[in-house]
Order: C-alpha cells, then sequence, then structure tokens
C-alpha cells in the first residue's frame, strides 16, 4: 500500500514506537529546562519580596519552586523508568502542567486582592503551554480547560471584577488556539522528518525501517489478541536481467510496478507492503486461517503476471514472475509467545522464499510450523 503523508500524519506516526519516544523525551528535557529557568527565576523573586508583606506572593513562590525541584530530581533521576513505561510518560508529563497550575493560584490570589489590572502570572503560564506544546491534542485540551477551571472558580469565590475574568478567559482561549496551531506545525515537522526515512523513495511504500516498525506493532497486537498474521517474503526473478538488458531506469520502472501491483493486492490499513532490500517485498497481514494465507500468495503472483512485462529471460515465463515465501503465525496455538519475534518469522519466511527460488522459481512455498492453524 502506497504511503499517503496526510493519513501517515493523522494516524500512522502514532504507532511508531520511535517517534512517540522522540517526542516524549524530548518534552521532558524542555520541561526540566523551563522548570530549571522558573527555580531561578523565582528564588530570585523571593530574595525580593522576602520582606514584603504579601503572604500570597511568598506562598507561590516558594510552592512554585518546590513543584519544580522535586520534578527535575525526579525525572533526572528515574529518567529511563519514566521513558520505558508509557502510561508513567504521561503522568509524569500532565502532572507537572497540572501542579504549576494549582500553584499559580496564590498569585491570581493576590492579583485580584490587590486589584490588579492583568494577571500576569496567568499569561506567563499561558506563554509557556505555547511554547512547549502537548503533542497530543486531547492533552493539550485537559490543561488549558483544568486552567480556565481552575481559576474561574478562584475568581468567583474571590469575587474578581467581570473585566478580570474576561481578560483571563480571553487570554486562555487565545493562547488554546496558539498552542493548537504550534503544536500542529512541530508535529508536523516531526512527523515529515520520519516519514522521509521510513518510505521508499522510489516506490512510495514504506522502506525496510518503517515496515518493521509497523510490523512489530501488529505482532504484539496479534499476540494480545490470539489471532493470526501471514508475513510474506517476494522475490522478483532473475531481476538482475532487467538490469543487465535495458538498463537500470527500466529496473526502477520494473521495482515501481511490481510494487505497485503488491499493494493494491493489500488495501486494508492493518497491511504492511515495504521494500526489503533490493528487488525483495516485505508483506504483513492479518488473516483469518492458512488457507485465506494460500489464496492471497497466489492472488499476489496473478497480479504480478497481470502486468505483462516481458522478461529478459525466459526460461521460466515470457513475462515478470516472482518467487514467494511465507509464514503464517497463529498467536492462540503458541505456547513459547515471548520467544517469538519479527526476527524468527522473517528467518522462517525467508527460508520458504529459498525454497521457493531454489525449486524452479515462480512459485509458492510455506514454512509448516507447528502453531499454524491449518
Amino acid at each position: 500500500m502506497k504511503i499517503n503523508f496526510k493519513k501517515y500524519l493523522k494516524n500512522e506516526w502514532k504507532s511508531i514506537p520511535d517517534i512517540i519516544q522522540m517526542i516524549h523525551t524530548m518534552n521532558i528535557k524542555r520541561i526540566s529546562f523551563v522548570a530549571i529557568g522558573l527555580i531561578i527565576f523565582e528564588l530570585i523573586n523571593l530574595i525580593n519580596k522576602i520582606f514584603n508583606e504579601h503572604l500570597y506572593v511568598i506562598i507561590g513562590i516558594i510552592v512554585l519552586c518546590l513543584i519544580n525541584i522535586i520534578y527535575v530530581i525526579i525525572t533526572q533521576t528515574l529518567h529511563k523508568q519514566i521513558l520505558s513505561n508509557k502510561v508513567l510518560t504521561k503522568v509524569a508529563f500532565l502532572s507537572y502542567w497540572i501542579f504549576i497550575i494549582i500553584s499559580m493560584s496564590p498569585f491570581l490570589i493576590y492579583d485580584i486582592m490587590y486589584k490588579s489590572n492583568t494577571p500576569l502570572n496567568i499569561t506567563l503560564l499561558c506563554a509557556l503551554l505555547i511554547v512547549i506544546p502537548i503533542f497530543e491534542r486531547l492533552e493539550l485540551f485537559v490543561i488549558f480547560l483544568s486552567l480556565l477551571s481552575f481559576n474561574i472558580i478562584l475568581m468567583v469565590i474571590y469575587e474578581a471584577p467581570i473585566n478580570f475574568i474576561i481578560y483571563v478567559i480571553v487570554i486562555i482561549l487565545a493562547s488554546l488556539f496558539v498552542s493548537n496551531f504550534v503544536q500542529y506545525q512541530y508535529i508536523h515537522m516531526i512527523v515529515q522528518l520520519n516519514f522521509e526515512v521510513r518510505v521508499d523513495y522510489l516506490t512510495g511504500i514504506m522502506n525496510v525501517r518503517g515496515g518493521m516498525d509497523k510490523v512489530q506493532t501488529i505482532l504484539e497486537l496479534t499476540k494480545r489478541q490470539n489471532t493470526s498474521i501471514v508475513l510474506y517474503m517476494i522475490d522478483i526473478d532473475y531481476f538482475k536481467s532487467y538490469n543487465d538488458k535495458y538498463g537500470h531506469l527500466y529496473g526502477d520502472t520494473v521495482l515501481k510496478s511490481v510494487a505497485k501491483a503488491i499493494s493494491t493486492t493489500f488495501t486494508r490499513i492493518s497491511d504492511v507492503v515495504c521494500r526489503y532490500g533490493g528487488e525483495e517485498f516485505l508483506v504483513c497481514s492479518v488473516i483469518k486461517n492458512s488457507h485465506e494465507a494460500e489464496m492471497m500468495a497466489n492472488q499476489i503472483q496473478k497480479n504480478i503476471r497481470n502486468l505483462n512485462i516481458d522478461a529478459p529471460n525466459k526460461t521460466i515465463s515470457p513475462y515478470l514472475t516472482v518467487s514467494v515465501g511465507y509464514v503464517v503465525y497463529n498467536a492462540q496455538f503458541d505456547d513459547y509467545k515471548s520467544d517469538t519475534n519479527i526476527n524468527t518469522l522473517l528467518g522462517i519466511a525467508d527460508t520458504a522464499l529459498y525454497k521457493a527460488k531454489n525449486s524452479g522459481r515462480n512459485k509458492v512455498e510455506s514454512y509448516i510450523m507447528p502453531l499454524i492453524n491449518p
């Protein structure tokens, strides 16, 4: 299946562990940097305010400093443990902003009680939320909704003037809009860079890196749900002859045509089609049983035969052919799921492919495993 960037940006990147890990690492590092900056700023501010009578400000500074100090200590000492657990990462990231919102309340109370025209600290907090975006839209709304709700409650309790309330609501909603735009642009840049390194420039389908990432995700899901998948290794027969007889540009055209033919066979979102290397392609698909896997293998050969590409070496067929090796994995019958990985299945599919090639090419071979559902 040829990769469309818009669809990739919308859904596919979320299933790639490398991108998610990179975003989480970047978020924690950036927040830690901001936390250290806030600690230094507020400690200087505390020295200036310590002899004043504004208790709310002193409390706010102390609480804010403590939260940031605790956050920096935890994230620096437990960095690897936090990033290794998705739930823990989310908690560490979101809880920081929630605590910061709460710790800002003394400043807001001070602004209301001393008739400040604008809540400066709320404005600064919104600015931070813009420049350090939250990468999930739902998380973004949760943070800003928490900020809005919490401060409205405080403003009602302490009877803030209407113009003060309007200012706070406007600045928070405006910041939400800007932050949403900024974080989309940021995601767009990150995903585009990862898209370019995961898609084969010649054929437009995934390269081996992008394909393996997605197969890994599908395999993990298969194990959890006790379903079945099939891995196909597909090799163009005597591909070197196309380059030798017609030139490399024609060979590239052949690769594009074969990639398109395979992609038209596997059109579901869950299907993985990638260029494994040279003239080899890897396909992973969710199936019901081994009979369906055999039918799809035959369909691959049929679709490629229908391309009617003349074969320079006509010892097998007048037209281009492929050899196919595949393995069916049924998690329901696997008593050793923890030991079954991508490399195991790829090795088996590759053995089947070489069996097809050594038996005369233009063949389909499967490697029978004890855990295959007939």
